[in-house]
């Protein structure tokens, strides 16, 4: 994990080493229960990320993901930045 704060707003990026999600697969990511290539091989209701996505909106933020298929994936989430008294 690593966390910065980046202008206006603090990001998290969170990095594996796993499968990795093939190219035409990250578009549809946030789509509820879409599980990917290996849906079948993992436990999961491909909920995680949809829900991760609102939850980030709803704080105004985006999220982003990169990968490589046989090194990993990599989410980025940007919110904005504020000081709590």
């Amino acid at each position: 994990m690593d966390m910065n704060r980046n202008g206006d707003n603090v990001e998290i990026t969170i990095t594996d080493n796993g499968w990795g999600i093939p190219e035409e697969d990250l578009p549809i990511l946030p789509n509820v229960f879409y599980r990917g290539k290996h849906g079948d091989k993992v436990k999961g209701t491909g909920l995680g990320l949809t829900l991760c996505d609102e939850i980030v909106k709803m704080h105004n933020g985006t999220m982003s993901v990169r990968s490589a298929v046989g090194k990993g994936t990599a989410v980025t989430v940007s919110i904005p930045y504020r000081e709590v008294l």
